[in-house]
């Protein structure tokens, strides 16, 4: 058990840390993630204003933090264990950093003043890089009495700390999200019940060939009458990002099964592919000066000054 949770955590670790480390591609510039919030002169982005489901995650994380706090406690190291390698399996690896990569690999790293759509995609992607140097401080610390080593690694290598892991104290579930919103809760638990329905419909496409990625995908969802179409409507614009897929439209079904927390039909995309995020979406050419990639991605090109570039004669 010993192994196996050292390899896990260490393997996630290395991606968060990773996360928090960008260059310019342009410029060859580095950048560290730096904790403080934007106000003042930092990246980090206020709870209340990043993206729900990093708002989500850090509930979880919060969650976490409560448990393990009391497990340890109570001297049940083995309940310490498993709590780690089901948050690190299910919620982190299975979840919420295979959702982000989009985020994280395509939004742009900072924005010319005067663009409002570079700003939200910026600050969209600070949001996520926030969540995740939260959630990298707190498992330092949680992990630091039974993987001593590894933890004070970590530490060393997360911007903005001083000393050793083990002269910190554990978190408190306030420093990750306000007690209030772990409410929130129940309804991503809803959200996340159609998201396992999106993903089995989108393995079965797969299965027969009509995929192969799930970007490939559009999902429409026929909402009226069920229990979970509050939340569904309310997060509306993170679907997409979280069943991974181009596109989620909504459409008002009359005979909605009231024993089916949703009814969802799942086809390939007709739209043409982003060469750059590979998204299929409709806006792919606004911009003359990036003609094979999406609106989203041109600003993102846009921001950092990438060069315009004639279009291909092979564009999808």
């Amino acid at each position: 058990l010993a192994e196996e949770i050292y390899r896990k955590l260490r393997n996630t670790f290395r991606f968060l840390l990773g996360s928090l480390r960008e260059t310019n591609p342009t410029t060859g510039e580095k950048h560290d993630f730096d904790p403080r919030n934007i106000a003042d002169g930092g990246d980090a982005v206020p709870f209340e204003q990043m993206q729900p489901i990093d708002q989500y995650i850090l509930a979880r994380t919060a969650e976490l933090t409560t448990k393990i706090t009391k497990a340890y406690a109570a001297f049940e190291f083995h309940r310490v264990y498993h709590l780690l390698n089901e948050f690190c399996n299910s919620e982190l690896s299975a979840f919420y950093l295979d959702v982000l990569k989009d985020r994280l690999y395509t939004y742009p790293i900072k924005f010319k003043p005067g663009h409002e759509y570079q700003s939200e995609l910026y600050l969209a992607r600070r949001s996520a890089q926030t969540a995740i140097y939260k959630i990298t401080d707190a498992l330092a610390r949680l992990t630091a009495p039974i993987l001593s080593f590894t933890a004070d690694a970590v530490w060393q290598s997360l911007p903005g700390t001083k000393g050793s892991v083990h002269l910190a104290l554990f978190p408190k579930p306030e420093e990750l999200a306000p007690i209030s919103d772990v409410s929130t809760l129940v309804d991503w638990d809803q959200i996340l019940q159609v998201r396992n329905e999106v993903l089995a419909k989108l393995e079965g496409l797969r299965a027969q060939k009509v995929i192969g990625k799930s970007l490939e995908a559009v999902v429409t969802l026929s909402a009226k009458e069920y229990s979970a179409a509050p939340a569904l409507t309310k997060y509306a614009e993170t679907l997409p990002e979280l069943f991974n897929v181009s596109e989620v439209d909504f459409l008002t079904a009359t005979d909605t099964d009231p024993n089916c927390l949703a009814n969802l039909s799942v086809e390939r995309s007709r739209r043409s592919k982003c060469d750059r995020c590979w998204r299929y979406t409709d806006d792919i050419g606004n911009n003359a000066n990036y003609p094979t990639v999406c609106l989203r991605c041109a600003e993102a090109l846009d921001a950092i000054d990438f060069p315009p570039y004639a279009a291909t004669s092979n564009k999808e």
